[in-house]
């Protein structure tokens, strides 16, 4: 779908991004949908796409790769393309090589236990710590820059947190980047 600047209009259930002679419209994003804003901010800007036949799909998880173009497009980070991969499952001709190339050292991988190339496990969905971390890294802040490193503790799930990205997912926390569910 292409997308431009151009404002917004919404009716009934019915979203839509008017502008250079472009309609996109998303049937399953409702006017009252708690993530709609955001959701029409970011595809105004280019960053998310329906997922065709007018649909987005705002409840369906982001796959990994999925969120390093997010990321890349949404801070407009340069594009690198590496005659070399990175990671042992994002080859050259893969749709995200360039985004997951671009924002490595912002994502987090998976070190391969045997030696050789980590994995970067692309089509598998991101999860909330992920996605705090590589935030939090993208904007240049590091664990030191936190107030309270315990500040996520306050989650009712902290106890799933990586003990060693608590700082960065409190962190994300303390800046609003991230939110917790009631």
């Amino acid at each position: 779908l292409l997308l431009s600047s151009a404002g917004a209009v919404y009716a009934d259930n019915v979203s839509q991004i008017i502008g250079d002679g472009n309609i996109v419209v998303f049937v399953d994003v409702p006017d009252n949908y708690w993530a709609k804003d955001a959701i029409y901010d970011f595809a105004k800007r280019g960053i998310v796409q329906g997922t065709g036949e007018n649909s987005f799909e705002p409840e369906a998880g982001v796959t990994r790769e999925q969120f390093a173009k997010m990321l890349v497009l949404t801070f407009s980070a340069p594009l690198t393309s590496p005659s070399e991969a990175t990671f042992a499952d994002v080859p050259k001709d893969k749709w995200s090589y360039t985004y997951i190339e671009t924002s490595k050292d912002f994502l987090t991988g998976y070190a391969n236990p045997f030696g050789g190339a980590p994995s970067f496990h692309p089509e598998t969905n991101a999860t909330r710590e992920d996605i705090a971390v590589s935030l939090v890294r993208m904007m240049g802040l590091t664990d030191k820059d936190v107030n309270n490193a315990n500040y996520a503790r306050n989650f009712r799930d902290a106890g799933d947190i990586s003990p060693a990205l608590l700082p960065y997912v409190s962190l994300a926390a303390e800046r609003g980047l991230i939110k917790g569910y009631e």
